[in-house]
């Protein structure tokens, strides 16, 4: 069984992930033949959010729909206010998901700031940055998450780019 990593769970302590096809989080037990795949997910307010690697390359998911992350059609954001951080997902130039929460917070050298390390949202907002994201997250051993649904409207999306 393939599965992703809860983000804030620690190497020895897994004991739950989800499973990348069906996108649903199940227990895991020691008896389990399990594989892990690139990936992470969290929790928020009842929704699972989370990236994993395919074939295709990296997809971004909140509960059950999937987003192919494909340069120029999407971007991540993150806004830091004291109290606050809101995340914002755009998709093809639309916001997709908006999500307000209460920063995880360390003191480095004397300053507050936001914990990479505990914060999924602030991870993924840097990651994405990153030249090596999209080639770490392209691998083989995940087919296609995407749906014949997902799929059509992503040919459609880059079709109106290439126009």
């Amino acid at each position: 069984m393939k599965i992703i990593s809860h983000f804030q769970d620690a190497a020895q302590t897994r004991h739950r992930g989800v499973e990348p096809y069906s996108l649903q989080e199940v227990r895991l037990t020691p008896d389990m033949n399990i594989e892990y795949t690139r990936g992470f997910y969290v929790h928020h307010n009842g929704d699972l959010i989370g990236i994993v690697a395919t074939a295709e390359g990296p997809v971004f998911f909140h509960n059950q729909d999937k987003y192919l992350l494909q340069e120029g059609c999407y971007s991540f954001l993150l806004q830091k206010k004291n109290t606050e951080n809101i995340f914002f997902f755009e998709w093809q130039g639309a916001c997709a998901l908006k999500i307000s929460y209460t920063p995880v917070l360390i003191n480095h050298g004397g300053r507050w700031v936001d914990d990479p390390v505990w914060d999924f949202f602030s991870w993924l907002t840097k990651a994405v940055r990153k030249k090596r994201f999209a080639g770490y997250y392209t691998v083989d051993e995940i087919s296609s998450l995407l749906g014949n649904r997902e799929k059509a409207e992503l040919g459609q999306a880059s079709a109106q780019m290439r126009a």
